[in-house]
């Protein structure tokens, strides 16, 4: 069971009046508050294990006009902190989201002043900002440098030097060929290339400029030795997938970056029923969200019903009027 929080409790537009200080400390202190009957119940809860996560990043420091609240980022520190001190009590798992968003933004942002990982708010992580959160959240539990699989043969003796993550088996060479049959235990992570998020072009393949996700988790080498200077075709399940040179497949090829393997489309499919999953998750959100947020005043909710959906569409037009208005 994972909690997280800090964004929202700290407060946005208080940091624009006189009395900033007193107020932010005002809902750090009422922020605990209701933490506390929060960590009480985690407590009694013993089947779940509990992981803390400080909240992602406030872009306080990003060149842009919009959404500037100074000193929301110190507030935010001091929730990170009680929820850290918290998970340390009490033996629970803790993930820090805010340092390391920091620590990339101020380092990125002596480059390139526009730089953020999150969006023209300073608030909400794009999809490179939410792959950091991504990669952070396995670093944190270890994951770094445990590779997809890795498989190095030499082809002179005909002998396996290396499986790990993986069954290699009928390692044979005939012809100036060399075959084995493979299965590896884990399949390699396609990062998206396209934006996905609403007011926000950023695409998760942004993140690996600023990460080294590929380097530490995304690791399916494929190493040869004993091979001549040529250039070598390899195949997998009878298909095309590359074409190397002896010395390349002697340092070894990152098969987990080659998007023409079996195991890589197999990933793709994946790929896209978890943007499904997120899809079906997202409506389940807005639904729940509308009935707590609007039915539950109108003694109306869950009334899933003529009158419920006339209520919506007339509250609906009047809020867009008003929007159109303003602008």
């Amino acid at each position: 069971m994972c909690l997280t929080f800090g964004m929202n409790d700290t407060g946005y537009f208080e940091f624009l009046q006189a009395n900033a200080d007193s107020t932010a400390k005002a809902r750090i202190r009422e922020s605990h508050l209701y933490f506390d009957s929060i960590r009480a119940r985690l407590k009694a809860y013993t089947p779940a294990k509990k992981i803390m996560i400080s909240s992602s990043l406030y872009d306080e420091t990003v060149k842009n006009p919009k959404n500037y609240f100074p000193g929301k980022s110190r507030a935010m520190q001091q929730i990170a902190a009680f929820q850290q001190e918290a998970a340390k009590q009490e033996g629970w798992g803790f993930v820090d989201f805010l340092n390391p968003m920091t620590e990339i933004t101020l380092r990125q942002q002596q480059k390139d002043t526009a730089f953020t990982l999150t969006g023209s708010d300073r608030i909400h992580p794009g999809n490179a900002g939410h792959f950091v959160m991504a990669w952070l959240f396995l670093k944190q539990q270890g994951m770094s440098g445990k590779a997809v699989a890795e498989i190095a043969v030499d082809a002179r003796t005909a002998k396996v030097l290396q499986s790990d993550n993986c069954k290699l088996s009928n390692l044979t060479t005939k012809r100036n060929q060399l075959s084995f049959d493979y299965l590896a235990a884990s399949l390699p992570f396609p990062q998206d290339s396209l934006p996905r998020l609403w007011e926000n072009p950023h695409r998760q393949t942004e993140a690996l400029d600023v990460i080294p996700f590929n380097e530490g988790m995304n690791r399916e080498m494929l190493t040869v030795k004993g091979l001549g200077s040529n250039n070598y075709n390899v195949l997998m399940d009878g298909h095309a997938i590359g074409s190397w040179t002896g010395e390349q497949l002697s340092s070894g090829i990152n098969l987990a970056l080659v998007q023409t393997t079996p195991e890589y489309e197999q990933a793709m499919s994946i790929l896209w029923l978890n943007e499904r999953r997120m899809e079906l998750e997202s409506k389940l959100r807005a639904y729940y969200w509308l009935q707590f947020d609007y039915f539950q005043d109108r003694g109306m909710k869950y009334n899933d019903d003529a009158r419920a959906m006339d209520s919506v569409l007339v509250k609906a037009k009047d809020r867009l009027g008003r929007r159109l208005q303003t602008r």
